[in-house]
């Protein structure tokens, strides 16, 4: 069986995913009959691997490494963001021409987000037509960050669930709180090669835990930084949506790539 690495969160499908997560459903496994399963409220750190110990091994080794590809996008983030709040357009537009970006790269979709930013600022009609992309883009990224927050919030409220599971059946499963405490219940009679797999996928899940709190705040001081580009003081609200895009597209290609790596490595 492939390995997968899924998130649930209760009632909600998770936004924001990092390195190899996708949503999962409900888990509703247990070592015994009649043990109680995660709580209702309790976000669920799921990962499924093989039962051959070199192919599991090679999907931790997969998903370690998306991790810290991520905290390496998210790294150069700031730095990237003062280029675009600190270049000096020719003019007064947005257009990637004027601050000497590629086009169709996550910098020319960020300043037409910002572009559309600006006429909801100086309250201009919102252009239809050529500017559908932004419109649409814009408004599908508040929907996204605001729901990203309201995740978040609750996230940081409960402890997380963390389970390992090989060839379907519960190898381990560890309560994490964000100050670090942690609780763990093992397969009875589990050897220490299960139990390294077991710490190894809880330091996934652990570190993709902390890095979606970390992409919160690295949007909202991104937002800070581009609303220099703006002229109210509502201007960082307006631009929370262009920075969760931009953000979420650095690393949807970062992922991709590795992706792409990864499969031509296993090919």
């Amino acid at each position: 069986m492939p390995a997968t690495f899924e998130l649930t969160l209760p009632d909600d499908e998770p936004v924001g995913l990092i390195g190899p997560w996708q949503a999962g459903a409900p888990a509703s496994v247990s070592f015994a009959a009649g043990e109680s399963s995660a709580p209702p409220d309790a976000p669920v750190w799921k990962v499924s691997l093989p039962a051959d110990p070199l192919e599991a091994d090679q999907a931790l080794a997969e998903a370690e490494a998306q991790i810290a590809a991520a905290e390496s996008a998210l790294d150069e983030v700031p730095a990237r963001l003062d280029a675009i709040a600190t270049s000096q357009p020719r003019g007064v537009s947005f257009d990637a021409a004027s601050f000497g970006v590629e086009a169709e790269s996550p910098e020319a979709d960020l300043l037409s987000l910002l572009d559309h930013a600006r006429s909801i600022e100086q309250g201009r009609p919102v252009s239809y037509g050529a500017f559908d992309f932004a419109s649409e883009a814009w408004e599908q990224a508040r929907v996204q960050f605001e729901a990203f927050l309201g995740q978040l919030q609750r996230e940081v409220l409960h402890f997380a669930w963390v389970e390992t599971n090989v060839e379907g059946q519960l190898l381990a499963r560890t309560t994490v709180g964000w100050g670090g405490d942690s609780d763990t219940l093992w397969l009875e009679g589990a050897d220490a090669a299960q139990l390294a797999i077991h710490r190894r996928a809880l330091q996934v899940a652990v570190k993709s835990r902390a890095l979606r709190l970390r992409m919160f705040s690295t949007v909202t001081s991104g937002a800070a930084k581009l609303s220099l580009l703006l002229t109210t003081p509502a201007g960082a609200v307006l631009a929370l949506p262009a920075a969760w895009k931009y953000v979420t597209d650095i690393l949807a290609q970062i992922k991709s790539y590795q992706t792409l790596i990864q499969g031509g490595t296993n090919g």
